[in-house]
């Protein structure tokens, strides 16, 4: 954290996690997204083949606890993950999009309300290829601030591939 918005000294504030495949542990976390208010964080476990959901209390607590972890695997379907390599959230934080690299597609994911860590699988964008609608390794995603369109780092197709809901 940095202790006011112009400075540029940055202090280690915590630690979240260790080496494991328990709740509280992450093997190989490879992407993360934080809530506009900084008390929720989505983390792509890689190894462990899920989305770790974390959670404090308010903004200024430095302690964090697993509030629930969902998708499993590896397989190819809707439920799973087979290697999350990165996660992006809207600002209502009810809607998350991941880049599943090992199901070569996006995996979007809901939960009825904020207060909820009920997440269902939605829908899932993409399959294997070098089609405008595929993806090779999708290894990051973005989403513009009303869900609406979304930006995925197409590794093995050497390309930004851009969605949009309509």
């Amino acid at each position: 954290t940095s202790p006011v918005a112009a400075s540029h000294a940055w202090a280690h504030q915590t630690l979240i996690g260790s080496l494991g495949s328990a709740a509280l542990q992450f093997a190989e976390p490879s992407g993360v997204a934080v809530s506009a208010n900084g008390r929720t964080l989505w983390v792509a476990d890689y190894g462990n083949n899920r989305i770790s959901v974390w959670a404090r209390p308010d903004s200024t607590s430095t302690s964090w606890a697993n509030a629930t972890t969902f998708g499993s695997g590896p397989a190819d379907d809707p439920g799973s993950f087979f290697g999350p390599l990165d996660v992006a959230v809207v600002p209502d934080t009810l809607t998350l999009w991941i880049a599943d690299e090992g199901n070569q597609r996006i995996s979007v994911w809901t939960r009825p309300d904020a207060a909820s860590n009920a997440w269902a699988n939605l829908t899932i964008i993409g399959s294997l290829g070098s089609a405008a609608n595929q993806f090779a390794e999708p290894s990051g995603v973005a989403v513009s601030a009303n869900g609406r369109t979304l930006w995925v780092a197409d590794y093995g197709n050497n390309r930004i591939s851009v969605w949009r809901y309509r």
